[in-house]
């Protein structure tokens, strides 16, 4: 699911040879749906959701748009846990682009 978002919506700019996807407790996530670790590349996405494909999906959508950013030269606010005008300008993007389309 990962290779074919990042193909289909991030155009591949989500370095796969150093991102790590994978499911994690709820601890790991902290009580998020997903949690991203810019610092490793690794993205988690709460188990809890693991037979729940479509809000896997929205998930893996938003961690992957942290790690777009994070991954590119662009830092930004570190405040709201990354959700800045550049994350929710890239999440409209996506919207846009069809990601979510079937999912909402």
């Amino acid at each position: 699911m990962f290779l074919n978002l990042n193909e289909g919506f991030f155009g591949g700019a989500i370095c796969t040879r150093r991102t790590t996807v994978r499911f994690g407790t709820n601890k790991e996530c902290n009580n998020a749906y997903g949690h991203t670790d810019s610092f490793i590349d690794t993205i988690l996405i709460n188990n809890e959701l693991q037979h729940m494909k479509k809000f896997t999906t929205i998930s893996l959508l938003h961690e992957m748009s942290h790690l777009a950013l994070y991954q590119g030269p662009y830092i930004g606010y570190e405040g709201y846990g990354g959700h800045h005008t550049r994350f929710y300008a890239l999440i409209d993007r996506l919207y846009q682009a069809g990601a979510y389309e079937g999912l909402l």
